[in-house]
């Protein structure tokens, strides 16, 4: 008997992390319009019966691994702002926060691709 509809063995089925933006801007002092895009797609591992069980669900990739590198950030000493701020204000190293986490984000597998229209 299965214990729920979903034990099904289908040991294939992965999870899906997907988000689409679409940024449309017009600059008034020239009046350029520009589409930024952003899109991340993430899916978890395959074959979760696999010993030892080192599999992560896209949720976790994508929720973990955040709060991991930005954790990783403060004991590093990389981030010197205390207490609730906007990631757009923390700087660090060099880098705007927001920057430096999707760097370390995309060394650990997730890859947000971004591009910019002019029109």
């Amino acid at each position: 008997q299965l214990a729920c509809p979903l034990d099904l063995g289908c040991h294939s089925v992965r999870d899906l992390v997907f988000l689409h933006q679409e940024i449309k801007s017009v600059f008034p002092d020239t009046g350029r319009e520009e589409t930024r895009l952003s899109t991340l797609a993430v899916y978890g591992d395959t074959n979760p019966t696999k010993l030892p069980v080192t599999t992560f669900s896209a949720t976790s990739k994508t929720t973990g691994l955040t709060v991991a590198v930005v954790g990783q950030m403060v004991l590093d000493g990389l981030v010197k702002n205390k207490g609730v701020c906007s990631p757009m204000d923390v700087q660090a190293a060099d880098k705007t926060f927001c920057l430096a986490v999707l760097e370390r984000l995309r060394d650990a597998g997730v890859n947000v691709h971004e591009r910019s229209i002019l029109l």
